[in-house]
C-alpha cells in the first residue's frame, strides 16, 4: 500500500490485491529469510507472474469487452490478454477515433502514449519472459519491482487506468 497510496490501492480488486500481497511476501521470503535460502532460486518467474497477473486481471476486466469489439482477442474465441489491452490502448493513444470513442463509451480516458509505452515494456520485458520457458533471474525480478514501485508504474496504472 505504501508504494501506491491508499486511494489507488482501493482501485484494485480483492483478487488483484491478494496477488500483489502474495508476490511481495514471496519475494521477501525468498530473498531475505533463512527459510528462503534453503534452496537456490534460479528462476524468479513465479513472483513476476503474480505481480503481472494482478495488472493483467485489472486491465482485462476493465477493457476486455472493448478489445473484443475491435478484434483484439488475437484468436477468435480466445480470451483477451494483457497484450491485447495494451494494443487497444495504444491505438487510442495514437489517435484512432474508433478506439477513442469506445473508451469514451465505457467511461474511460484515452491514456497517455508514454504510459502505453511503459505497459508495452512491462509486457515485453517482464510478463512474457516470466510466462515462457527460459531463465528469469533475480536481477530481472528486481527490475520489475523497480518499475512497479520505485518508478511508480503501479501507481500510474491505478491512477490513470483503473
Amino acid at each position: 500500500v505504501e508504494h501506491i497510496g491508499q486511494d489507488n490501492w482501493g482501485r484494485f480488486s480483492e483478487d488483484a490485491r491478494g496477488w500483489l500481497i502474495e508476490a511481495e511476501h514471496n519475494w521477501h521470503e525468498w530473498r531475505f529469510t533463512k527459510r528462503g535460502k534453503e534452496f537456490a532460486h534460479t528462476d524468479w518467474s513465479q513472483i513476476a507472474l503474480q505481480f503481472t497477473k494482478a495488472i493483467e486481471h485489472e486491465l482485462v476486466s476493465r477493457y476486455g469487452e472493448a478489445c473484443k469489439k475491435y478484434g483484439h482477442d488475437s484468436y477468435a474465441g480466445m480470451p483477451v490478454t494483457l497484450g491485447s489491452v495494451i494494443n487497444f490502448l495504444g491505438k487510442a493513444a495514437n489517435g484512432d477515433a474508433q478506439h477513442q470513442e469506445t473508451l469514451e463509451k465505457i467511461g474511460r480516458q484515452v491514456p497517455d502514449g508514454k504510459l502505453v509505452d511503459r505497459l508495452h515494456g512491462l509486457n515485453r520485458t517482464f510478463r512474457n519472459p516470466a510466462a515462457h520457458p527460459g531463465p528469469f533471474p533475480l536481477e530481472t525480478l528486481e527490475g520489475l519491482r523497480k518499475e512497479l514501485f520505485q518508478d511508480r508504474l503501479l501507481r500510474e496504472i491505478a491512477d490513470k487506468l483503473l
